[in-house]
């Protein structure tokens, strides 16, 4: 596989393409986003939500023509599995109620395969599992699923201490007795 990067005059397309996908997905789900909420929840610096979309380039999350993007679908299925985690952990994540749609950048920045180790198709499966895993702790054990909503869109994962994965399995083991 040929990994091919858009130029940096292409990445602000890139970026626009991903994050009108985004929000058409949050007001789905009745979030109120808008495209600078979202891409202000992307990481800690201005750089990594270019750094995101050049990446879901990369994996064939993001089809390109010249500088024209679209969202392919395992990039849609991806996208709609981040707005779901958000949904989902928004009443717990102590995040502004009109955010605005940091929380969901905050999901996509968590979700990003950081270790640039894996294909498109592997992160929408990595997508899936958190999210069936918040689902199943949201109802076994509501201690571990708070701390998981308040710190899942809050680490730096881009030295690639934690992954979102590694994250409920050690907060699985911190509340384990606390049931």
């Amino acid at each position: 596989m040929t990994v091919e990067y858009p130029e940096s005059n292409c990445l602000d397309e890139a970026l626009e393409t991903l994050l009108d996908r985004v929000v058409e997905h949050a007001s789905r789900r009745g979030f109120r986003a808008s495209k600078e909420g979202v891409k202000s929840g992307i990481g800690f610096s201005v750089e990594t939500p270019y750094l995101v979309a050049e990446g879901m380039v990369a994996r064939g999350m993001l089809d390109r023509d010249g500088c024209r993007f679209s969202v392919s679908s395992t990039g849609d299925s991806f996208l709609q599995r981040t707005v779901e985690i958000a949904f989902l952990i928004r009443g717990e994540s102590l995040f502004p109620e009109f955010d605005r749609g940091r929380l969901i950048g905050a999901v996509i920045y968590a979700l990003y395969d950081w270790s640039n180790t894996k294909r498109g198709e592997e992160m929408l499966l990595d997508a899936s599992r958190v999210l069936e895993t918040l689902k199943r702790l949201r109802e076994e054990n509501p201690d571990a699923f708070r701390l998981a909503a308040v710190t899942l869109p809050r680490l730096y994962y881009e030295d690639c201490r934690y992954t979102p994965t590694k994250l409920l399995q050690e907060i699985l083991e911190v509340t384990r007795g606390k049931q």
